[in-house]
């Protein structure tokens, strides 16, 4: 990406450095992504909805559990389909699209970065988003969030090229970008192309709103979502009342998720440290004027600006709130950090001492440390609770504040070795994701839904199992059974003599009273984690138009 505002200092000594952060960044979330089994609700379900896609199932319905699974658009479901067409349905091949998804984000906010500020800030800006635990944390997950946080960014990106180039075919790009993003998560991205709309109408470029090429790419952007759901609508019309609950109750009625105004605050605040631990705010470290002054300036830090403070606004008045929602805000604000940290390496924002004498550090470096220093000691204890290994395995954690200390003590000697005392916290992070996702690894093997699988093959007797699971709605074991295990909330009216039932024990005790239970003989309990107690069932007497017919 070509200069979008100015130029700026290029990167101060070895580019080779710079490099090395910028692939340590982009390979991150890969760290043992395929080492540990599916977490459950979500990724079991994108899963096993791809898995039945994969293994012959429609293309152009999602289900799950046998039926319509008409929640989000099918884009994620293709990509991983086609991902397990070629791995085989496994842990990596369903993270396969997120994972892409997040290195492609990271060479993305290289790429504006470095347009905009220079190389060091393109690596400043890969390293501040690859180091964001909410980021890292989705683009190792299969779900849509990694996928509509890449069509998000390639939005903003296309915007910023689109002006500075004056070419249409950034414009084309822009809503190409749109395009995958509704299909991914439906009408989500109307949100970055308002931030789009506001800049240009704030900066007085209103009528680049009215071209014809803009109306134009909005009918394109819609265009295979509507095709989709036309094709969906004529099969399945009901799919109709699905779509206005996900899209229209999760924003104005208040009973699904509801969260306080301010619930985004911590999550934006832990979610996108550190950069949330270097913020330029009006009224603090910013005046209010010059804050207006810059949105109205139609440059790149407008846009970025508008990029961070919509979103958040936006997900803050909805009545639904997941944590998740917020993740697109991530890039924008990586990159606007990293301008703010070239200018703090130059030492152009130090100011003197009230009574003279030394320039005084940038408070920047008092809340790293502080902060970093409040996410080690989070995470010794969370990994030491959790007897994942013994506490002195956490101790890995505490080089992330030693390294800020580090960072304080060459401040003052200048831009040469801030910039090692950076790169040395750096380090310091990414060998503590490294070390965090052995940590992960270890403890996800106690809880592997596996286990639970194995031991409902073992109860019944069955490979699959192909035994009907009810209460037990887990689509992480629909996913490991192969599809071949059923799942519902009641009883089937119909069964033939030896049907197994795995049924959870409060539900059992709860109904076994009523018609519909009677004939089903206890065979042995189960034991699931955490602490989950299930019952198999047997039909005995044989039951229905079928009883004739043995198993």
């Amino acid at each position: 990406m070509s200069a979008l505002l100015r130029s700026r200092a290029p990167l101060a000594s070895n580019r080779a450095i710079g490099t090395l952060v910028v692939v340590v960044a982009v390979l991150l979330p890969w760290l043992s992504a395929g080492n540990h089994p599916l977490y459950s609700p979500d990724e079991g379900r994108y899963a096993a909805a791809s898995r039945a896609m994969a293994e012959g199932g429609s293309w152009l319905v999602p289900t799950l559990y046998g039926r319509p699974h008409l929640t989000k658009p099918p884009l994620t479901y293709w990509l991983q389909a086609a991902s397990m067409e070629v791995l085989g349905p496994t842990e990596l091949a369903v993270r396969l699209p997120s994972l892409v998804s997040g290195s492609l984000a990271v060479l993305l906010a290289f790429g504006i970065g470095r347009g905009i500020g220079g190389t060091r800030t393109g690596v400043l800006a890969s390293a501040l988003l690859g180091m964001m635990p909410l980021f890292l944390g989705m683009s190792r997950l299969g779900t849509t969030d990694a996928l509509l946080n890449l069509w998000w960014m390639g939005i903003i990106a296309s915007a910023l090229m689109a002006m500075h180039t004056g070419r249409a075919r950034w414009w084309i790009a822009m809503w190409a970008a749109a395009a995958a993003g509704v299909l991914t998560k439906g009408p989500v991205p109307i949100i970055p192309l308002t931030c789009v709309a506001a800049w240009l109408a704030l900066a007085g470029r209103w009528r680049t709103l009215l071209r014809p090429w803009m109306l134009l790419g909005a009918i394109l952007a819609a265009a295979p979502y509507a095709a989709w759901a036309g094709a969906v609508l004529l099969r399945y019309p009901d799919a109709a009342e699905v779509w206005r609950q996900q899209y229209v109750d999760r924003v104005v009625t208040s009973d699904v998720r509801p969260e306080p105004f301010w619930f985004y605050l911590p999550v934006f605040l832990a979610g996108m440290f550190p950069a949330t631990a270097m913020l330029t705010l009006p009224g603090w470290n910013l005046s209010w004027r010059r804050s207006w002054q810059v949105l109205r300036s139609g440059n790149a830090i407008a846009l970025l600006a508008l990029a961070v403070v919509v979103p958040l606004a936006a997900f803050s008045v909805s009545k639904g709130k997941m944590p998740t929602y917020i993740l697109p805000v991530g890039p924008s604000l990586a990159v606007l950090v990293a301008m703010m940290l070239e200018d703090r390496l130059q030492g152009r924002d130090a100011r003197p001492l009230p009574h003279g004498g030394r320039l005084r550090r940038p408070d920047v470096i008092h809340t790293l440390l502080i902060s970093t220093t409040i996410v080690a000691v989070v995470l010794t204890v969370v990994a030491a609770i959790g007897d994942v290994v013994p506490w002195t395995g956490t101790l890995p954690f505490l080089a992330i504040p030693l390294a800020a200390v580090a960072l304080a003590a060459l401040w003052p000697r200048g831009t040469e070795a801030r910039a090692v005392g950076m790169l040395a916290v750096f380090a310091a992070w990414s060998a503590s994701v490294a070390w965090g996702t052995v940590l992960e690894d270890n403890g996800r093997a106690l809880t592997d839904p596996r286990l639970s699988l194995e031991r409902i093959k073992a109860a019944t007797g069955q490979d699959a199992p192909a035994v009907t699971m009810i209460g037990l709605k887990d689509p992480t074991l629909y996913f490991y059974a192969g599809l071949k295990g059923g799942f519902s909330s009641v009883l089937p009216a119909e069964r033939r003599r030896g049907d197994l039932f795995v049924i959870d024990r409060n539900q059992f005790e709860q109904f076994s009273d009523e018609p519909g239970w009677s004939g089903l003989v206890e065979r042995t309990e189960i034991r699931l984690w955490p602490n989950r107690r299930m019952v198999v069932l047997e039909a005995e007497p044989p039951l229905g138009p079928d009883a004739s017919s043995s198993r």
